[in-house]
């Protein structure tokens, strides 16, 4: 039971050191406060799962596919919407934490409130590092596997 608790903090610490990496880049770059940072991060994890679970996409594949749109997504919310507020810090905060609520109410209405299960990436059971896990949910919970 410790083990699996110490691999699920890992896996969250991991996901919230890449989201924290990427805010201080655009902070530390572009001097801008991206508020909108967030729901961008969202919006990849909605386009892998309706990749893979819509269009049937290989599960990894649909997750390349999602960042690779994201990251165009973002460069042009960059050339024009925060681009003209260079040098006005004000304008620049405002304007993503609105982009960020738009955002928010957008995916609402689009995905509603209730989340969505991504289709099985594990076929039957697998083994991981000594830990079993089976294709019972999305993202199963592992267990000490038995020899």
């Amino acid at each position: 039971m410790l083990a699996i608790s110490i691999m699920n903090g890992l896996v969250m610490g991991v996901i919230y050191a890449l989201a924290a990496l990427g805010v201080s880049l655009v902070v530390g770059i572009m001097n801008v406060v991206n508020f909108a940072h967030g729901e961008l991060y969202i919006l990849a994890g909605y386009f892998s799962y309706l990749f893979a679970s819509a269009l049937g996409v290989n599960f990894v594949l649909a997750m390349v596919i999602a960042v690779g749109l994201v990251f165009v997504l973002g460069l042009l919310i960059e050339y024009l919407l925060i681009r003209p507020t260079y040098g006005n810090d004000m304008y620049s905060l405002i304007l993503t934490f609105i982009l960020s609520i738009v955002l928010q109410n957008a995916y609402l209405l689009i995905f509603g409130p209730y989340p969505n299960k991504p289709p099985l990436w594990v076929k039957g059971a697998t083994d991981v590092f000594g830990f079993s896990s089976t294709a019972t949910s999305a993202w199963p919970p592992l267990r000490p596997a038995r020899r």
